[in-house]
């Protein structure tokens, strides 16, 4: 039994939190039946009860009542808005099965009947592979206080092993550590980036959170964004920089010229769906040239030109620049040596 009921008010919040819902208002009855089940509480009587409510609604707390059906909690999330926050959670690879739990278990504790029903005619992917790195939440919270206080950070990045470890990136930094001034972070392609500049010339860099370990806050001071070549207004904007830096390859964007030729006219609609959906707005003077066949531009890195055209090599064609025709040329003559029988 609760000595005294002191703590009354906060154990009925913590029921109408857990299990009250706008589909599933609880009645006086349900509150008493939880109040025993879960903590030991016996003999409350409804005006208890009653009271607390009215004390909820004094405070400001979103109770609502009704007389006949029972009393909820305003929800945090909807239901719609939880499944959309839950589902790339899950197919995150930069968070471990340890953290996907935590996160999971708070969410929970929003509204254990939302969480029930948020799973209702929606499948996830639970069995996703995450990689047991370092705490990624923690990393977050370091690159926050560094750029919020104006501080330089320390980091190892690395890249991953054969059997899913991380293992530090060859580098010319004393010890693999790298120093940087810190200025952002995107989420983009699946991952967080970090965006910072490095070096004595202040280069702007991006790198993926999850790969980075022994983040450490120093006490040096960062250099502000002015300082660096082309942000001497101040300002760094994290969606412009997405924009430019296409797919987060760190290089000058370049205008490229492709050709796509679909093997059927019903199928063309399909491959200008993929050129919008890998490009977005950096397409441009798109156009069909008969039924089968469309050129567009794009103003993109070349690195991440090429790894297009290599990945729709059945379909898709560089015409320009003529330096990157010729070094797509040499890669597809190598790779039919590769395929030709002994």
């Amino acid at each position: 039994m609760l000595q005294g009921k002191r703590l009354l008010p906060v154990l009925i919040y913590k029921i109408l939190r857990r299990y009250s819902s706008k589909q599933h208002p609880l009645s006086h009855a349900d509150i008493m039946k939880y109040l025993e089940l879960d903590y030991g509480v016996e003999h409350i009587d409804t005006k208890t009860i009653t009271r607390c409510m009215d004390d909820f609604e004094y405070i400001g707390w979103p109770v609502h009542r009704n007389k006949r059906l029972g009393c909820y909690l305003a929800e945090v999330f909807t239901e719609t808005e939880l499944k959309v926050l839950m589902a790339p959670m899950f197919m995150a690879s930069f968070l471990s099965d340890d953290s996907i739990a935590k996160l999971m278990d708070k969410i929970g504790k929003i509204n254990e009947q939302q969480r029930k029903n948020v799973k209702k005619n929606t499948a996830f992917a639970q069995q996703y592979r995450h990689l047991e790195h370092d705490d990624f939440l923690s990393k977050i919270e370091l690159i926050d206080f560094a750029q919020d206080n104006h501080r330089q950070l320390q980091f190892v990045y690395n890249d991953i092993d054969e059997k899913g470890r991380l293992v530090p990136r060859a580098s010319e930094d004393k010890d693999g550590k790298r120093i940087v001034h810190p200025y952002g972070m995107v989420y983009v392609n699946g991952f967080f980036y970090f965006i910072c500049a490095k070096g004595k010339d202040l280069k702007i860099l991006n790198y993926r959170i999850d790969k980075m370990t022994n983040v450490v806050v120093l006490d040096e001071k960062s250099e502000p964004i002015s300082k660096i070549p082309g942000y001497e207004r101040g300002v760094f904007n994290p969606a412009e920089y997405v924009n430019k830096n296409f797919k987060m390859y760190n290089t000058s964007p370049e205008w490229v010229k492709f050709r796509i030729v679909s093997p059927k006219p019903e199928r063309l609609n399909l491959y200008i769906n993929t050129v919008w959906d890998e490009f977005g707005n950096r397409v441009d003077r798109i156009k069909r040239v008969n039924d089968t066949t469309i050129e567009f531009e794009a103003k993109i890195p070349l690195l991440g030109a090429k790894i297009f055209a290599l990945q729709y090599a059945d379909v898709a064609e560089v015409l320009e620049p003529e330096e990157l025709r010729e070094e797509l040329c040499k890669i597809h003559k190598k790779n039919i040596e590769k395929y030709k029988k002994n």
